[in-house]
């Protein structure tokens, strides 16, 4: 008796997972979508989201072995063209998807649920057990192992997973383009009018500069441009273009985040950069991934820091890129990374027989335990433009030479564009002489060129 019921356990399982992994998927209508829900009972436990023919997102989202799959079948082009034009109160319309998205969910786990009792049942039937109770209790099993599959499924979700999911097909895009669709969703009105000023006045900005001098040569010097958050502005090549002829730029140094998401589409963008006729020096972000890097690394101009030191012209620089930037996460490290980061670094400098005149990192907080043990730190990240010394260090941030890209178009006072030019003296041991500061407001057409002078003997900044 009692192998007898192992064996109906048994042959209830089987046919629960049959009846599920083959009859589960089931096609339904949200708004202008048509889209197919399916679950297969398997070793996989991601959630897979599909756009036949383009490709497909996959995440590792919980721990229980049930793939779960939405596939994006048709759009009807007419009903989406109704939807958006009708929509006259965005929070309504969102919460009206996310309704209808749980009503179809509850749909499909329940159809899904009676599948795997029906799978069940029948599974005891081809055993050849027709009587009533074996059959019952094979549908019993096949609920209780859905039962199972679905709470673990649900208590183990992990919607961060999507923040780094792996891309197939020309997806490859996609972390780009979502992350246009989700910030543009919520802020549609504002970019729009954004978008309008700065095309009123983009030719007044580079007619500004254009118009931009030197505000007075140092002797000997080297003039080196620093750069950083450019979020895919194409703006911001420009800017950095017309910068190095008017100053006859030595070199360039890009403190980090040069894409969004760090997607091949995006590294498509930065390829200008190499039409730069001088060294681009390159420390990544947190916004940058191993596709920007190795982009960056082909171009002939560009000199990858991370984690090593370099002399270019005369000027040692030692870099260490951001954590994120060996995955395809863009969030910031959290602190025991930033403290190992710290350590590795410290420890890098202090191994050098000739100290650097700049270092540079992408997060601030990475090379807050040498102040005062090096000249010059130079990062970003934070999007606005600080200069201070410390220690006898002088730090510089360069702000966001892109106007932080798609975010510059959502914030209410405008975001300027923003690069530094640093003079050193190269008279005896290299020094850092004064730096000019870069602003141009595309949204007024305006800009601001200010120098401050470096005094290194009293250890301050003096504003000209």
């Amino acid at each position: 008796m009692k192998n007898e019921l192992v064996i109906i356990i048994f042959i209830a399982i089987l046919g629960a997972v049959v009846a599920v992994n083959l009859m589960s998927g089931t096609i339904y209508r949200l708004s202008a979508f048509e889209i197919r829900l399916s679950a297969q009972i398997s070793g996989n436990n991601f959630t897979e989201i599909n756009f036949p023919p383009v490709g497909k997102l996959i995440a590792d989202t919980h721990t229980f072995p049930l793939n779960l799959e939405l596939t994006v079948l048709n759009i009807n082009p007419d009903r989406l063209r109704r939807v958006v034009n009708n929509i006259e109160d965005k929070e309504e319309f969102i919460s009206s998807i996310r309704l209808r998205g749980r009503d179809i969910l509850q749909f499909f786990i329940l159809r899904v649920v009676f599948l795997a009792f029906t799978g069940g049942a029948f599974g005891v039937f081809i055993l050849g057990n027709r009587h009533w109770k074996e059959l019952f209790i094979g549908g019993l099993v096949g609920i209780l192992l859905l039962v199972i599959l679905f709470a673990g499924t649900y208590y183990t979700y992990d919607f961060d997973r999507f923040d780094d999911p792996n891309y197939k097909g020309m997806l490859a895009a996609a972390p780009w383009m979502i992350g246009l669709i989700e910030e543009g969703l919520n802020n549609i009105d504002q970019i729009g009018k954004e978008m309008e000023k700065i095309a009123t006045n983009v030719s007044n900005l580079f007619a500004e500069v254009e118009a931009l001098r030197p505000l007075g040569e140092i002797s000997g010097q080297i003039k080196v441009l620093h750069v950083s958050d450019i979020h895919n502005n194409p703006v911001a090549l420009d800017f950095i273009e017309k910068a190095v002829k008017s100053f006859n730029v030595d070199l360039i140094i890009d403190s980090g985040d040069i894409s969004d998401y760090g997607t091949p589409i995006e590294a498509k963008l930065v390829e200008r950069i190499d039409n730069l006729s001088i060294p681009y020096i390159f420390v990544p972000g947190n916004h940058d991934s191993p596709t920007i890097i190795q982009k960056m690394k082909n171009f002939d101009n560009v000199i990858l820091l991370n984690a090593n030191t370099i002399n270019v012209k005369g000027v040692i620089i030692t870099g260490i890129a951001d954590p994120a930037s060996t995955t395809k996460n863009i969030k910031p490290p959290q602190t025991e990374m930033i403290k190992e980061y710290q350590a590795g670094l410290k420890k890098l400098i202090g191994q050098l027989v000739n100290p650097p005149q700049i270092v540079v990192t992408h997060n601030f907080l990475i090379a807050s335990n040498i102040v005062g043990k090096v000249p010059v730190i130079l990062h970003g990240h934070d999007h606005d433009f600080k200069i201070r010394q410390e220690k006898g260090t002088t730090i510089i941030d360069a702000g966001t030479s892109g106007a932080a890209g798609i975010r510059g178009l959502q914030s209410e006072k405008g975001i300027p564009y923003t690069v530094n030019l640093l003079h050193f003296s190269d008279k005896g041991k290299v020094k850092l002489k004064a730096v000019d500061i870069i602003k141009i407001y595309s949204r007024e057409s305006s800009f601001i060129l200010e120098r401050r002078g470096i005094d290194n003997q009293q250890q301050k900044i003096i504003s000209n």
